[in-house]
């Protein structure tokens, strides 16, 4: 913004396109990505809840009506509920630990690749692991 904000007030137009093409761009991508993302979170819980009723619907409605009794129908839904959301959390928590786990390869190889010399390496290294080691959560 403060480049188009400079362009503005040089009066540049050829600069105050470019800055406004590259805000629009990174709107589009930003709306693309949060579209994508968006569908892909909700189909892959979908997909989820698809396969635990598969699973478990046909045993509720085999229950006996005296045991479901016991329990109560509302708090019976409750617990198949939670324990759809839980599973569909460790799923999440899961592929995210994946992403960032790959992320964190690609950055060691670029930076392998990339440095002068294998002391760099080793010191970005050290550096990554008592990173980790400090801020663990």
């Amino acid at each position: 913004m403060t480049q188009i904000i400079s362009a503005i007030e040089d009066k540049n137009l050829q600069q105050i396109q470019f800055w406004i093409y590259i805000a629009i761009l990174i709107f589009a991508i930003t709306l693309i990505s949060s579209i994508f993302s968006h569908s892909l979170h909700s189909s892959m819980r979908m997909d989820i809840k698809c396969g635990l009723t598969k699973k478990y619907f046909n045993k509720y409605i085999h229950l006996d009506n005296t045991h479901t009794e016991n329990y109560g129908t509302g708090k019976m839904q409750s617990i198949i509920s939670n324990g759809e959301q839980a599973i569909f959390q460790v799923i999440h928590f899961l592929i995210s630990i994946f992403v960032e786990a790959l992320a964190i390869i690609y950055i060691l190889i670029l930076v392998l690749f990339k440095v002068p010399n294998i002391y760099y390496f080793l010191g970005f290294i050290i550096l990554f692991i008592l990173m980790v080691i400090l801020f663990w959560k």
